[in-house]
């Protein structure tokens, strides 16, 4: 038998870390990682929670949903890091994504130290 239903085999699930979806750039992306995740027979959570380490209290609030993203739910990662990083920048979303370790991950538009 092939597929999820395996006796003892789980499927496969990404996370992704993104800011928002409403935008057409990221939706695009959103939309061909999803599409891929189908494709592959991979489950796909996603995380829109918004800019880090923004100005604005009520934006910042949203930074929790990346709480629930972790090796305890999803066996790689996804880091949509030109958005999610904007105010930040590469060092310190590098910084940031430790707390994820040892997950692996990739990142788009950042160049990370040993992240693709």
């Amino acid at each position: 038998m092939e597929g999820p239903s395996r006796i003892n085999e789980r499927r496969v699930t990404l996370g992704l870390l993104i800011d928002w979806c409403k935008d057409p750039y990221q939706n695009a992306v959103f939309s061909a990682i999803a599409r891929a995740c189908v494709e592959y027979d991979v489950n796909l959570l996603c995380a829109a929670g918004g800019n880090l380490d923004p100005n604005d209290l009520f934006w910042s609030q949203r930074n929790i949903l990346y709480e629930f993203i972790g090796q305890h739910n999803v066996d790689g990662l996804i880091v949509m890091g030109g958005n999610i990083g904007t105010f930040i920048g590469p060092v310190r979303l590098q910084q940031y994504l430790q707390r994820y370790r040892p997950l692996t991950a990739v990142c788009i538009a950042y160049k990370l130290d040993g992240t693709p």
